[in-house]
């Protein structure tokens, strides 16, 4: 162990000093395989060597205050000594305290809270100890940093055929570079490659933010089928009971099973879940496409990312998922002329699964962008350019996108106010990373130079997929399960393990990267604290970075100051929400900030007149809870009907304020094949001709309890209504409900049932907090 990671050192030191722009990669992920080990691989350009493994540790030291602890400390006391004098009657406070063999669970108050980025941190210093690196040489010496409006001024001069960006201080007159010099060839650069999740992401903010040049690439997916199908049972578990899982106990295992095949019998036998299953088989499969673990995989997966295919990949889902043979329903409806007749009304648990499964569909269009737009935003995006895949259209697209977003940046870094927003929204626009690589291309003119390129080779190296790292788990796992030896799941044994496994899993492939070979050597570790990392960000989530961040980068326009004040309205659309905006009509795929991911709608030269048939009585499909509410359309009106737009234009990113979008409510329907080959969907929606304010129709739908407190108030102030600031979620609602335009446009009986629902919610509240303070009280009785 001790020479391999000597001849680890010595070959990632002589691969630093062969690279014009250095960098050091790392491979890493945790696992519960084979005890909870961290396993870290250094990526280095042409070689990958396995670095110090390490079990992740439960206890650390705990952050609660002396006060707390203090407290805590005598509620164990005095819970001992009762279990001693065996005063035990009151069930309350033994259920509290737990008295007897297990600790009490106040102890749960003083754990320490984000123990996984803070030990990840710690193993990240640690390995890169152990091959002689420490964490102070990934501070740039010269770094880049945007100015300070008002005090200083950015100019750019061009020499030759480059650019050469400065800044001016016109108070002190002092003037630095703002682009790539000499100094950051002798810099060294890290780049985490983690398995999805956030703490190491926490981690990378913080450093990031406090100037390190370091980077992080993730969001990939595994190509272990069986751990997707794990991590598939386990939101199952968590979501509700599991019915495929079977527990280790044996006398267990056969009550599962049965439970396993009573649920399976019961989903073949529902009409309502067979009917979704069969939807949904088809609506997942874009999730089912395998990552490779070959060099280049990432760049050249960025640049089909980049491209349209993923776009023709959504058109082509759509398109087969909603077809008439792939749905297995009838066709409720029949072309009359140029209108469109509704033959009979669908049964309620038909209907049911054909609009959760229509949503489906939006939602898997919704999560596949989300995916991708980490891919299309930048830095990463830059990573497409070094594919050695021949498109140049794609390419010459990225370098355009590149040029516009860093001219967005400049513009608010401008103003105050504008800098304000890049600090508080898109704080990644001021990490080394996203500025060398903006600024180099800046450089060259948003042209590929090999001084471009090498660059860019730093921060996306050849080897990037953590996605990787599971079969080499698996392999952990199995020597653990061979081996009846106590000793098996040491570290030193794993690491060996570990080294036949990078070797056989990674190193025979054609076109893999070397191998570390090894050689005497000794290796010397050494262990840093880290403090609080959470204060500086709004959220160290890798979701909220995906979500809020780069959708909110996404969404600047010609006037970003102007518009950021309105992104807001984008966040209270959901799934499935029918919307017209500039004579168009759209679904929402989902809700995010500042842009809405939507679908293109066309209407047809047909139209549904009056409102659908009566119901028949079907005492073999009995509603568990019948539809009460009343028809979209009237006898008198109509409405064109409306089908999914599958082409290159499907796919829209919307821009707009409150006053500029209208919302509608709408129906589906199944029509024949005739006319669904016409349309590209068997799939019709049939909206209403009643077109309500955003405000009013998250009324109409019983929306309005799901939005956020944010979106309320949002709302409320554009209705000119004031709230205190310590006003609740339910507080705000009954305002809106109150206000006039709403009573207008809804139905009573709709503002009826959402006040019912806030009243029981509000009971329950205070129930609990009833039982709350009687337990309470009962323990300081029992106590004192």
């Amino acid at each position: 162990m001790c020479r391999y990671l000597r001849r680890t050192q010595d070959d990632l030191k002589e691969a630093l000093g062969k690279m014009k722009f250095k960098s050091v990669g790392v491979l890493c992920d945790a696992s519960p395989k084979a005890k909870m080990i961290w396993l870290p691989i250094i990526v280095m350009p042409n070689k990958i060597g396995l670095a110090t493994l390490q079990r992740l540790s439960g206890l650390l030291p705990s952050s609660a205050s002396p006060e707390e602890k203090m407290e805590v400390a005598a509620m164990v006391a005095d819970s001992r000594t009762r279990n001693v004098v065996a005063e035990t009657k009151q069930k309350d406070l033994k259920k509290q305290l737990k008295l007897g063999q297990q600790l009490p669970k106040a102890l749960n108050a003083i754990k320490q809270e984000k123990l996984a980025s803070r030990q990840e941190l710690k193993a990240v210093m640690n390995i890169l100890s152990h091959v002689g690196m420490a964490l102070d040489a990934f501070f740039p010496r010269n770094p880049l940093t945007s100015k300070v409006p008002g005090m200083e001024e950015r100019q750019v001069l061009q020499l030759n055929s480059q650019n050469f960006a400065f800044i001016f201080n016109k108070e002190t007159g002092q003037v630095r570079w703002d682009i790539p010099m000499h100094s950051a060839t002798q810099d060294i650069r890290l780049v985490l490659c983690a398995d999805q999740g956030s703490p190491l992401h926490t981690c990378f903010q913080f450093l990031a933010l406090s100037g390190a040049n370091i980077s992080l690439n993730g969001f990939e997916e595994t190509s272990d089928e069986q751990l997707n199908f794990n991590r598939v049972m386990d939101v199952l578990g968590k979501v509700g009971k599991n019915p495929f899982k079977c527990e280790n106990d044996s006398g267990q295992q056969a009550k599962n099973y049965d439970k396993t095949v009573d649920t399976c019998v019961k989903v073949l036998t529902s009409e309502e879940y067979f009917a979704l299953f069969r939807i949904a088989r088809n609506v997942l499969r874009p999730f089912r496409q395998k990552n490779t673990n070959q060099k280049n995989a990432l760049r050249d997966h960025t640049l089909k990312m980049n491209g349209e295919a993923l776009e023709a990949t959504l058109v082509d889902l759509a398109t087969t998922a909603l077809s008439s043979s792939r749905l297995g329903m009838l066709p409720d409806m029949a072309v009359s002329g140029e209108a469109l007749t509704v033959k009979f009304r669908r049964a309620d648990s038909l209907s049911s699964a054909l609009n959760e499964g229509h949503k489906m569909l939006l939602a898997s269009i919704h999560e596949m962008l989300q995916y991708v737009l980490f891919l299309r935003s930048a830095p990463a995006k830059a990573a497409a350019l070094l594919s050695t895949v021949e498109d140049s259209p794609t390419k010459d697209a990225v370098l355009k996108e590149l040029e516009q977003e860093w001219r967005v940046v400049l513009a608010l870094e401008d103003t105050p106010l504008g800098a304000s927003l890049l600090r508080q929204h898109c704080s990644f626009c001021s990490f080394q990373h996203y500025r060398e690589v903006m600024t180099v291309y800046e450089k060259s003119g948003w042209k590929m130079t090999s001084e471009t390129t090498a660059l860019t080779a730093s921060w996306f190296p050849p080897m990037a997929w953590s996605a990787s790292l599971e079969s080499v788990f698996g392999d952990l796992q199995d020597a653990v399960k061979r081996s009846g030896r106590s000793d098996c799941g040491s570290l030193p044994n794993l690491f060996a393990v570990g080294v036949r496994s990078l070797q056989n899993r990674l190193g025979a492939q054609d076109g893999s990267a070397a191998q570390v070979k090894l050689q005497a050597a000794d290796w010397v570790g050494k262990n840093v604290a880290v403090d609080n990392i959470l204060k500086p960000f709004p959220s160290t989530t890798a979701f909220f970075h995906n979500h809020h961040c780069l959708n909110f980068m996404l969404g600047q326009g010609k006037n970003p100051a102007q518009e950021a004040a309105s992104f807001w309205v984008q966040a209270c659309f959901s799934t499935g929400m029918l919307l017209k905006y500039d004579g168009q009509f759209y679904l929402a795929t989902g809700s995010t900030p500042a842009v809405l991911t939507a679908v293109r709608l066309k209407e047809l030269p047909y139209l549904f007149k009056g409102p659908l048939p009566a119901a028949t009585a079907d005492e073999t499909r009995m509603p568990c809870h019948p539809n009460d509410k009343a028809d979209l359309l009237s006898p008198s009106s109509s409405t064109p009907a409306l089908v999914l737009d599958c082409g290159r234009t499907m796919i829209q990113q919307l821009r707009f304020d409150y006053e500029e979008v209208k919302l509608f409510d709408y129906t589906l329907h199944v029509c024949e094949g005739s006319l669904a080959d016409k349309c590209g969907s068997a799939v019709v929606l049939r909206r209403s001709s009643q077109e309500f304010c955003l405000l009013c129709f998250l009324v109409h739908s019983e929306l309005i309890l799901t939005s956020s407190s944010a979106s309320l108030t949002e709302l409320l102030h554009k209705h000119d209504i004031q709230m205190p600031k310590n006003s609740t979620k339910a507080h705000k609602v009954r305002r809106i409900l109150a206000m006039d335009k709403v009573k207008e446009a809804c139905a009573s009986s709709t503002i009826a049932k959402l006040l019912a629902r806030l009243d029981e919610a509000d009971a329950k509240k205070r129930n609990k907090e009833k039982e709350k303070e009687k337990n309470d009280d009962d323990v300081d009785e029992a106590l004192f």
